[in-house]
Order: C-alpha cells, then structure tokens, then sequence
C-alpha cells in the first residue's frame, strides 16, 4: 500500500477516537514488508489508541524484531501460523524451514514473559484434508490454552464452491473493513480480489464508505437469510 494511502487510513481511525482493532496486513506474512516497523511506529504515534494485531508464520521473527514489537505498547494479538507439529508436516503445508517452529517457540516463551499483556494465539487446521487427528491433538496438548484450531475457509476465489446453502449471517461483513493496496475497500477478509467492492479509501470517507449503502444492502442481505444473492457469500464456507 502506498504510504500516502496508509497514512491517510490511520488518521482517519485516530479520528474516531474509539479503541478499534488494526491489522497492518491481509494474506500474506508481515514482516516481509519491509515497511514493517514503520508502520506500527506510524499507528502507535498517530492512533494511540488503536489496538494493533499482527499475524506472522514466524519465519522472519528475529531478536531484533521480536525486540521491537515487544517495545510498542499498541500491539495487544500476535497470531502464530503453526499448523503442524511435526517438521515434515510444517515443510509440507507451510513451506518453511523445520528451525521455523523453534523461532515461534522462543518467542511464545519471550512474550509471555516480557509482555503478558500481549494475547496469543497458536492457529492450526483440524481439517482432515490436511493435518490428521492425532497431529491435531498432540498440537493442542502442546499449546494448550494458546491452542486455536479451525477449519480452512474457502469460496469462489480459491477455486472451490460449496455445493450445500448456507443462509448463517457472517460476523465478518458487520464488524470490519478491508483496505486493499490500491485503495479499494472490502467489508470481508476472505475477499482477497475485492469482489465486495463497498468503496475506495482515495475517493471517500472510510466511516461514509463503512455506512454506506453498498455497505449496508450486503448487510441487510445476511440478516434476512438471503446471504446467497451474494456470489461470493453463497460459494464460501465461513459461517461466523
């Protein structure tokens, strides 16, 4: 994302002057922006009080930035990608390293001590497809509280269609927005392409564009059960 778009977001959420959540990244893993830290020193400064979350597979988590998170006063989530417990199975669906697991290890131990205030997650999958019944035990025996297994959540983007109705209201189209890197904005973090285009960031008011009509039909539409009038609502398996 440009950085006069960036800016621009973060002072109209400071505008609010409501402790709301920002997550500095959509897909991807956070700290191959190379941007990083400035723009969790940009939200710090400029949102005092914003509550940042971060999610990261932990490959880049070095001293240094594991130093510099720990350092920033906003940052109250960091969400660890695992999704395996043994390393060839964490080489198989993730693609990295085995020495990845022990870097999320260490900074489990670092932040729980330096930093209790900080919530952490150990997300993995308990979809069969992917990770068997006993790897998904043994993960969340060893991460315990920390533990957040889910099933992997699919629509019409990824190539997959749900062949069964689901008419359940999604939380994620009434309680956030999505700003893609050229300004267009999506009310679903699943909507990597901007299929729910709702607004852009460059032309309008973030609080007009998360009010606005575009905004609320797609809303009225998952409270009256007519979530499938919607392409991308009706092909996707996120149901909360």
């Amino acid at each position: 994302m440009p950085d006069d778009l960036f800016q621009s977001c973060i002072k109209q959420f400071a505008s609010w002057n409501v402790p709301l959540r920002i997550t500095p990244q959509f897909y991807g893993e956070f700290f191959l922006n190379p941007e990083w830290l400035h723009c969790l020193q940009y939200i710090e400064t400029t949102a005092p009080k914003a509550i940042i979350e971060i999610t990261t597979n932990g490959s880049l988590l070095d001293d240094f930035k594991l130093t510099e998170l720990l350092n920033m006063t906003n940052v109250k989530y960091i969400g660890f990608s695992v999704y395996a417990f043994f390393p060839e199975t964490h080489a198989r669906l993730m693609g990295l390293p085995p020495y990845t697991l022990g870097r999320i290890e260490t900074a489990v131990k670092r932040i729980s001590e330096e930093r209790p205030d900080i919530n952490m997650t150990i997300g993995y999958t308990i979809d069969q497809r992917y990770l068997g019944d006993l790897e998904s035990e043994m993960i969340g025996r060893k991460w315990g509280d920390l533990s957040a297994p889910h099933f992997i959540s699919y629509n019409s983007q990824h190539n997959y269609n749900r062949n069964y109705p689901c008419q359940t209201p999604c939380a994620n189209i009434f309680d956030r927005i999505v700003i893609l890197s050229d300004g267009r904005v999506t009310p679903c973090c699943f909507d990597s392409e901007g299929e729910l285009d709702i607004g852009n960031a460059y032309e309008n008011d973030l609080l007009q564009i998360y009010r606005g009509e575009k905004a609320l039909r797609l809303r009225a539409a998952h409270e009256c059960g007519e979530r499938d009038t919607i392409p991308l609502c009706k092909s996707c398996t996120q149901s909360t």
